[in-house]
């Protein structure tokens, strides 16, 4: 089994850091929603911080089987073609992805708004799923109305799943999709007035900037790759062997 590829789950989580402003604004109200309807149970129980992590790790969770089912689809892709050509133009256009992404942010901090609008029509058709969840007064409809909400419709998980898909693999899409989940948590886990102020803190320029540099520096690592494989020196640095290593 090929290694575990460092630079795009390295780059997926920072997107979910970097994002984080742009999390906040497609999913604060939900957050908000769910703690709402969480928080007699949790004053309940004396765990007022146990429901927020409950239905953000089902969040996670949902993002997670999402990268495995589009890493399979990706590596059924390179079999049938039979091509180890195509396995690696996919997963070079998975660095692109990447790249593309972090210039994005650190230059726009966002843009992908019309991916967002795109998916508001899917996620009418996804929020009644909440409904017989509510109100939220178990550990186990915590978790579950994290997982309907792990399909809400979002240009950055969007992005996050096309590289997962560019993986060609079902564990490695998994472990990108579970890095950019685990990115989002500061922004969303915390609440009223500290999640503004961490949303606005990961949202900053200067954060946008370092972070978005940092993906697209991951993303070029992947593109430049298997060209650097034919230089036995340059392969031998440090983040190329691992990116080297992985394209195999």
């Amino acid at each position: 089994m090929s290694p575990v590829p460092w630079p795009l789950l390295l780059g997926a989580l920072i997107a979910g850091l970097v994002g984080g402003g742009h999390c906040l604004a497609m999913c604060g109200g939900i957050a908000g929603a769910l703690g709402l309807s969480s928080r007699a149970a949790a004053e309940r129980a004396g765990r007022t911080i146990a429901y927020p992590l409950l239905y953000n790790a089902g969040r996670v969770a949902s993002y997670t089987m999402a990268g495995a089912l589009v890493g399979a689809l990706g590596a059924g892709l390179a079999w049938l073609a039979a091509l180890h050509e195509l396995r690696v133009a996919l997963q070079v256009a998975g660095g692109a992805v990447l790249a593309g992404t972090g210039i994005t942010l650190a230059l726009k901090g966002r843009g992908w708004a019309w991916l967002d609008r795109a998916g508001v029509s899917l996620w009418r058709r996804i929020a009644p799923l909440l409904k017989p969840l509510l109100p939220i007064d178990s550990p186990a409809r915590a978790f579950a109305a994290g997982m309907v909400w792990g399909w809400l419709p979002c240009a950055m998980a969007y992005g996050m799943l096309m590289l997962a898909w560019f993986s060609v693999s079902a564990r490695d899409g998994a472990l990108i999709m579970l890095s950019f989940g685990l990115g989002t948590l500061p922004a969303l886990v915390l609440a009223g007035a500290a999640a503004q102020r961490a949303g606005a803190a990961l949202a900053s320029r200067g954060w946008r900037a370092v972070g978005g540099s940092a993906m697209a520096l991951m993303g070029v690592l992947l593109i430049a790759a298997p060209w650097l494989n034919a230089h036995p020196a340059l392969a031998r640095l440090p983040g190329v062997a691992a990116c080297v290593s992985w394209l195999g």
